[in-house]
């Protein structure tokens, strides 16, 4: 086991050290040594082409859901539950339609 990890280790070091010549041999045949680096730099960083894409979530399920926020709002679309009966009643408080006072429920997250 330690054969394997000492030969991998070995390896990594050879490939860097592979890379980084060859690297240092780009810039010093180049004539223009700054954009030379430059290049290098881009590959090494550039992260959108080399990685892949983790997320789960599909374009079509984030438009469903901001639709559906929408027709919530508007009233097209009814909750199963009455907000309005778990809010803790206020006295000398006028009614504001606004969406950032209504309470969101866990099992209304659960559903989306």
């Amino acid at each position: 086991m330690n054969l394997v990890k000492f030969l991998k280790h070995k390896l990594k070091k050879d490939v860097e050290k592979r890379i980084k010549d060859v690297d240092s041999q780009k810039i010093s045949i180049s004539e223009n040594k700054s954009k030379a680096i430059r290049e290098i730099i881009k590959s090494r960083t550039n992260t959108k082409y080399n990685s892949k894409d983790n997320s789960k979530l599909s374009p079509n399920d984030l438009n469903k859901f901001f639709a559906e926020i929408g027709e919530k709002l508007s009233g097209k679309k009814k909750t199963k539950t009455s907000v309005r009966k778990e809010l803790p009643k206020k006295e000398n408080t006028e009614q504001v339609a606004s969406m950032f006072f209504a309470a969101t429920l866990p099992a209304e997250i659960i559903q989306i």
